[in-house]
C-alpha cells in the first residue's frame, strides 16, 4: 500500500523540523480548554485555504455563496448541514496547514500526529416559509462516549467565513463540561444511554438556554473542544450561511487517543485516501459520492505524515 502510494504523491517542502513551527497555542490557551472544555484559536488558518474550501462546498451543494436562491433547494441535503465531502485537495490543505498541526501538537504535548478525514457543514439562514429550511439548531449533545478512553478526547471545527453568534454558531454547555470532569455530574448513571449516534444532553438532564455559551469568530478560526464538552449550534438567523470544516488530530497508532467509532488502522486511513472514499464510520450519509470524483490532494512532508503513509 505505502509503496503504491509513493509513485503518485507529490513532493512539497514544509518547515522540517517540528520545533520551528510558530506556537499559535499558548500555555493561557491550554489553561482556558482545561478550565472551560473548549478554546478558540484564531488565524490558524489562512483565508486563502478557508475560501478553496469554501468554494468546494458550494461546488459540491451547486450554490453560490454570494446568491440567496441558490441555497435551498426542495429539501436540505442532510438535516443539520453536514457536507459528505472528505478527500478533496482543498480540505487536505488545511489538515497538512502547519499551525494547524503545531496547535495539536502542543496541546497533546505529542509530535507524531494523525489528522482524521473529516467532512463539512453548510447551514444557511433559516426560512420559516420553507418548511424544510425552519428551525435548524443542532441540539446540545455528546458525539462519543468519553467514558471509553483512559485519556483526553478533543474535537475542532475550522470557521470557513467570519462567523456571527447568530448564524449557527457552535454553541456548548462549560457547566457540564466542568462537573463531568470534577466527578461531580450528577446524572452520570444517564450516561448508559449513549449510542452509536451519540447522546442528547436534554435527554440526560434539564437546562435553560442560560446555560449555553455561542461563539463567534473569524474566519480561520479553530474551535477545539473536549470531547465531555455538551456542544452543538444554534439557529442561523443571520443573512449569511455558516461554512465550517471538521478537524482533529490524534497521537498516531495509538487508539486510546481517539473515538471508538472513528478508529482507522494505517492501511485503511491510506487505503480511503487512495481510493478517494470517505472513512467508513462516515459513509452513506445521503448524497456521499463513492468515490469523491475530484484530483487527489498533494500532500507535503507534513501531510504525509499526517496521514500516515511515512512514518515519523
Amino acid at each position: 500500500m505505502i509503496s503504491q502510494y509513493k509513485s503518485v504523491v507529490e513532493k512539497q517542502p514544509y518547515l522540517s523540523e517540528s520545533n520551528n513551527f510558530e506556537s499559535i497555542l499558548s500555555n493561557e490557551k491550554k489553561e482556558f480548554l482545561e478550565k472551560n472544555g473548549y478554546v478558540i484559536i484564531e488565524d490558524a488558518a489562512p483565508t486563502n485555504l478557508c475560501n478553496s474550501s469554501v468554494d468546494a462546498i458550494c461546488e459540491f451543494l451547486d450554490i453560490s455563496r454570494i446568491e440567496p436562491s441558490s441555497w435551498y433547494k426542495e429539501r436540505p441535503l442532510n438535516s443539520i448541514g453536514l457536507v459528505p465531502l472528505h478527500q478533496h485537495p482543498a480540505f487536505w490543505d488545511i489538515r497538512q496547514h502547519p499551525k494547524i498541526y503545531n496547535t495539536f501538537r502542543h496541546l497533546l504535548d505529542e509530535d507524531e500526529l494523525w489528522v482524521t478525514m473529516d467532512r463539512a457543514s453548510f447551514r444557511p439562514p433559516c426560512r420559516y416559509d420553507l418548511e424544510a429550511y425552519g428551525n435548524d439548531e443542532n441540539p446540545m449533545h455528546w458525539d462519543y462516549d468519553f467514558r471509553l478512553r483512559n485519556k483526553n478526547l478533543y474535537q475542532g471545527l475550522i470557521y470557513l467565513t467570519d462567523t456571527h453568534q447568530n448564524q449557527g454558531a457552535f454553541a456548548c454547555v462549560p457547566s457540564v463540561y466542568k462537573k463531568i470532569r470534577d466527578g461531580k455530574f450528577e446524572h452520570a448513571n444517564a450516561l448508559e444511554k449513549f449510542g452509536s449516534k451519540g447522546l442528547f444532553l436534554r435527554d440526560v438532564m434539564e437546562f435553560t438556554e442560560k446555560d449555553i455559551i455561542t461563539i463567534d469568530a473569524p474566519a480561520g478560526s479553530l474551535i477545539i473542544w473536549d470531547a465531555r464538552l455538551p456542544h452543538g449550534c444554534v439557529s442561523n438567523h443571520y443573512h449569511m450561511p455558516r461554512f465550517v470544516q471538521f478537524i482533529t488530530m490524534f497521537r498516531a497508532d495509538d487508539i486510546d487517543s481517539i473515538p471508538t467509532e472513528v478508529e482507522q488502522s494505517r492501511d485503511e486511513r491510506i487505503d480511503c485516501f487512495m481510493k478517494m472514499r470517505a472513512p467508513e464510520c462516515h459513509r452513506n450519509l445521503n448524497g456521499q459520492l463513492d468515490p469523491e470524483p475530484y484530483n487527489r490532494a498533494k500532500l507535503s512532508s507534513l501531510g504525509e505524515k499526517l496521514l500516515g503513509v511515512k512514518r515519523w
